[in-house]
């Protein structure tokens, strides 16, 4: 198995980063703190995903020492290649494992689901180890060296090669069918289950459930006795009940008589009453019957004398209106026969000396400006020759130029002063036709102001006079008849008669309701007879009432009891007649529990057999991994300790000193470093003889002498030919 390169999208510190790992041997050089460490668990991470994140020490929990420091997206994606076909993992990671996320695909960019569904099985399917044997073989990371021991899968490993070395399979298939006998009986952990943990569960449970039905024949003899005692208090309150409804019925009777006799004062009362309203309104109406009073029509009438007497108003003034307009014109028309007497005058005085004086004008004008014009050319004519003889004969030209000017000037300035003297003229003889203009003006805005008035003014003041007059007498014959019939009642001073009106129809209805009253009320009194009957109750109907209510109570919730008791005494003697069926099925349990035990004790002792005899070979499995460890031993110049150098059943490197064994703890830092690199690189050659992982080096020499890591440089690029190699250092002197 090869690594060709890693795509970081986020991973602790790196975020966007892509390393190439094409080359047999590939070592990055760079400072402390850059990430060696953080880019070689990536490399981890993506063969194996991350753990579950259960811890809070970030030193300990992947999930959180490598969440990306700047945010966004948490995984990557990793190339390699694997029995001569090349893959592509891309894993993201979440806050918990359920939310992280897996693909591989192969080389045609298509899904692959040998690793399974999830990719969990894609490390232990490509490398044939588990984590744990990865991090103890294939991955030294700096300050593990010290860390000795084999795991379990690498002790597999070890025992299975060295069985098919062989020729058989030995006793580890025998030991793990065995093991797979004893989880399928007993499980290890929880919570899977064996057999006999299923029944132990089975057994646990049916003798709970036998003493609940134990339990369950006692409450239903209780609740025989309960039900018992209820039934009696029920039929106690039964009769009680009874007894309390004949006193409220008893006492029903009582305030039935006694609401009659009420109800009789009442209604006696209620007739007297009546009767006397209604003599009232009969000395209102004065022996007249009310039900043949015609009260439609005085309504009609009264209705009709108002409605005139708006009507009257309103032809009122109208026809004061029309009397000031008639007002308004007469003196409209003296005002304009004065001032058509003004216009007369004026004309008069103005009439023949303005047409005189007027023709004169025109004539003296006429005169003027036909001299002027003559004037006006000759001076033209001068001033244009004097200007063109100004430069050949300037005697000549300068005396016409000049006068010529002259004379243009006089002719502009006389012509301003005879439009100012006509302008004058003007405004004399307006001044003198002013009066006469004013006379005119004041005729037509009069004669105007009379032509609103219309020419039927007279007319209409007559119309509305003659209107007037007959709606007042109209208005006096009804005023009569109201008068007249309102008077045969009892109303004293009338001020208003709608008013009247509305009393006498209310009146009329009265006496029909109080009529009606006083037979009601009769009949009444015949149908009701007050009773001599004596009822004597002892307490009164409130206090009755609740009592019988609270009995009533009692008896539904006793009732309810009863039949909830009865509902839970099915139940449980449903449940007291399980017992029997619960303990024929624990008896043939327990049958085959026992057999189950004997088969288990029996598979145990062959297990102990078995570990006894793989613990006498076990030297012999580590036979391999301790000479290969003695030849780096060598290379690295150490041949003199490595003789010393013994392991135990676990894998762990023990020192022969004198004849007893001592822990490596006991030497020095360098020696315990150098040793470690030895077993690793041992454990590695070993186990993985075929699609060998990546060799992770991180920083591995740091306690080495110069000579001793000059010599592990060497051994490096040595096995660099035939396995790939990533190694990371923060020293010049231990790069490559």
């Amino acid at each position: 198995m090869r690594i060709l390169s890693c795509h970081i999208i986020g991973f602790g510190k790196f975020s966007s980063r892509a390393f190439d790992f094409s080359a047999p041997l590939t070592a990055i050089k760079e400072e402390n703190g850059w990430g060696k460490t953080t880019l070689a668990d990536f490399i981890e991470c993506m063969l194996y995903g991350l753990d579950g994140g259960r811890s809070k020490s970030v030193s300990e929990n992947m999930r959180l020492k490598y969440e990306p420091l700047f945010g966004g997206a948490f995984g990557g994606s990793m190339r390699f290649e694997w029995q001569g076909k090349r893959y592509l993992v891309e894993r993201s990671f979440g806050k918990t494992p359920s939310a992280d996320t897996a693909r591989v695909y192969d080389n045609n960019n298509s899904l692959c689901y040998e690793f399974g569904e999830r990719c969990e099985r894609l490390g232990e399917t490509v490398l044939g180890v588990n984590r744990e044997s990865l991090r103890k073989s294939a991955y030294i990371a700096q300050g593990e060296k010290g860390e000795f021991g084999l795991s379990e899968d690498l002790k597999g490993r070890l025992i299975a090669l060295f069985t098919v070395a062989d020729g058989g399979e030995g006793a580890q298939s025998a030991l793990s069918r065995l093991e797979n006998a004893d989880r399928a009986l007993r499980a290890k952990r929880k919570p899977a289950k064996g057999k006999l943990d299923e029944l132990d569960e089975r057994l646990d449970y049916l003798a709970r459930e036998k003493d609940e039905c134990e339990r369950a024949k006692v409450r239903a003899e209780s609740l025989r006795a309960e039900i018992v005692s209820a039934r009696e208090k029920l039929d106690a309150v039964k009769k009680e009940s009874e007894n309390y409804a004949q006193q409220i019925e008893n006492a029903s009777r009582k305030l039935e008589y006694e609401a009659r006799d009420i109800a009789y004062k009442e209604v006696r009362v209620r007739a007297e009453q009546a009767q006397a309203r209604k003599a009232d309104l009969e000395v209102f109406f004065r022996g007249v019957a009310p039900q043949t009073v015609n009260i439609d029509g005085v309504k009609q009438a009264s209705a009709e004398f108002y409605a005139l007497e708006e009507e009257i108003s309103a032809l009122q003034n109208n026809l004061f209106d029309c009397q000031t307009k008639r007002t308004e014109k007469e003196s409209l028309l003296s005002q304009l026969d004065a001032q058509k007497k003004v216009v007369q005058a004026h004309a008069l005085l103005l009439g023949g000396a303005n047409e005189i004086k007027e023709e004169k004008k025109k004539v003296k004008a006429t005169k003027i400006f036909k001299k002027r014009t003559w004037l006006f050319v000759l001076a033209l004519a001068l001033f244009l020759v004097g200007a063109t003889q100004i430069t050949l004969v300037p005697a000549l030209g300068y005396p016409l130029f000049i006068g010529g000017g002259l004379v243009l000037v006089w002719h502009l300035i006389s012509l301003i002063k005879s439009v100012k003297g006509v302008g004058r003229v003007k405004k004399v003889d307006r001044s003198a036709s002013a009066g006469y203009d004013e006379a005119k003006t004041a005729c037509a805005e009069i004669e105007l102001r009379l032509a609103q008035y219309g020419e039927d003014l007279e007319k209409t003041y007559t119309d509305l006079q003659a209107k007037l007059q007959a709606k007042r007498t109209r208005k006096d014959a009804l005023k009569e008849g109201i008068e007249r019939f309102l008077g045969n009642f009892a109303f004293g001073e009338i001020y208003d008669y709608q008013s009247a009106v509305a009393k006498l129809e209310e009146n009329i209805a009265l006496y029909a309701e109080h009529t009606k009253l006083c037979a009601d009320a009769q009949a009444d009194l015949e149908n009701i007879q007050p009773t001599s009957e004596k009822i004597v109750v002892g307490e009164d109907m409130l206090t009755l009432k609740m009592r019988l209510g609270q009995l009533q109570a009692d008896r539904e919730t006793l009732e309810n009891a009863i039949a909830r008791l009865l509902a839970t005494l099915e139940t449980e003697d449903a449940r007291a007649r399980e017992w029997e069926s619960l303990d024929g099925e624990e008896k043939l349990l327990i049958s085959e529990k026992q057999r189950l035990e004997k088969r288990l004790v029996a598979i145990r002792y062959a297990k102990e057999f078995l570990i006894k005899a793989r613990e006498n070979t076990a030297s012999r499995y580590l036979n391999p991994v301790v000479n290969r460890c003695r030849e780096y031993a060598k290379i690295l110049r150490f041949s003199g300790e490595s003789e010393k150098m013994r392991f135990t059943t676990d894998g762990v490197p023990v020192m022969e000193e004198n004849g007893r064994m001592v822990a490596v703890d006991y030497y020095s830092t360098g020696l315990k470093e150098l040793l470690g690199f030895c077993v690793r690189l041992a454990v590695y050659e070993t186990v993985f003889e075929k699609d060998a992982p990546p060799l992770i080096l991180d920083d591995p020499f740091v306690n080495l002498d110069d000579d001793k890591t000059a010599r592990a440089k060497g051994l490096v690029v040595e096995l660099s030919k035939t396995r790939q190699i990533i190694y990371f250092t923060c020293k010049s002197e231990r790069a490559f």
